[in-house]
Order: structure tokens, then sequence, then C-alpha cells
């Protein structure tokens, strides 16, 4: 029921941010968390709608990751979804391409996990890291290929970091859960 409730949803976004001038792209993502030793890789979709002007917008993203555990066995299987909000400024260089820069902030969800490593009494530990809000700054380049396709590329940078995890429902601090730093994000673009 929350899948069907989450899809609605996102086609009552899109609806608005094709009513409100804007549009949605879908993306592959790199980032290089800070605390981890692989980068991680995912990818996502962000709706997008101009505020009564086509310079100021409103973005919402949906994004997932994972690979940033690489071959450790106690993090191997983790993974990370976000929704994120951002205002964004956007400057037109002639009639195709644009340049835009934003903030905003997003909620960071880590779901359970299996660890593959034994920790305490535990063989095989279900491991919870806690879910946080963090804060982030864009900057990319849109490439309008017609009046409604076009290609983008931006860089991110994240401050954002998980101080606590649940192993077999115990709670332990945690030192390095640094999972900020830069990424970049590309892909296609549709613009209403």
């Amino acid at each position: 029921m929350r899948k069907i409730r989450a899809l609605i949803t996102v086609f009552a976004l899109a609806s608005a941010a094709a009513m409100a001038g804007g549009g949605f792209a879908l993306y592959g993502s790199y980032a290089d968390m800070k605390d981890f030793d692989d980068a991680g890789y995912g990818g996502g979709l962000k709706l997008q709608a101009d505020l009564g002007t086509p310079y100021l917008g409103f973005e919402l993203r949906i994004q997932g990751m994972t690979g940033y555990g690489g071959d450790d066995p106690a993090t191997e299987d983790s993974y990370l979804a976000s929704g994120e909000a951002n205002l964004r400024l956007t400057l037109p260089v002639g009639e195709v391409l644009r340049l835009y820069v934003g903030a905003g902030a997003g909620y960071y969800v880590f779901p359970e996990y299996e660890s593959k490593e034994p920790v305490g009494d535990s063989l095989e530990p279900d491991i919870d890291p806690e879910d946080v809000w963090g804060f982030f700054a864009v900057a990319g380049a849109e490439l309008m290929l017609s009046e409604s396709f076009g290609l983008f590329a931006e860089v991110k940078y994240l401050v954002a970091e998980v101080e606590e995890v649940d192993i077999d429902d115990e709670t332990v601090e945690i030192d390095e859960g640094d999972f900020g730093g830069f990424g970049v994000n590309a892909g296609i673009l549709f613009r209403f």
C-alpha cells in the first residue's frame, strides 16, 4: 500500500510540475563519500517546477545509492535512499544552454541489512543505521537538444552524517559515518 501511495504522489508532483512550467529528469549518480572506502553509485529522478519565472525554480529529488560498502563484509550490502528538495537559480546562456545553482535539504534513509561479519556474539548481525537529515548545494548545466528534451550534468556537495547504528536492536555510536562529500549527477531532461 505504501508503494502505491508513493507512486500516486510521484505522479501528482509530476502533474504539478507540468502545469507550473517545469519538467523531470532521470539521472545516474556518483558520490565520493568521506568515511567510506569506495564511492557510491546509483540513480534518481528529479521533478522541476518554475516558480513564476524561468529564472527561479524548485526541485524534488528521489535517489538511490549503493556500492560504497565495497568488499567490506560489514557494509557491502548497505544502500541509501533519499528524498531531497531544493531551490535553484537559472541563468540562460544563449537559446540552448542554461546554467544553474541551488541549495536544499534532504532526508537520507539507510534500510536495515545483514552484515556478513560477526559483531560481538552475533555471527550475522542486523545492522540498521539511523536515518538522518542533510543539506546540499548543486551547480550544473542543461543543454536543450529540442524544446522539450535535453541533457544535464551537475556537481553536488552534501553535508550529512550518521552518528548511531542499531546492531541487533542495540544502539551504538559511531565515529566514521560521514557520507557527505562531492558527487556528480548526469542524465536526460524533459521540459514542459
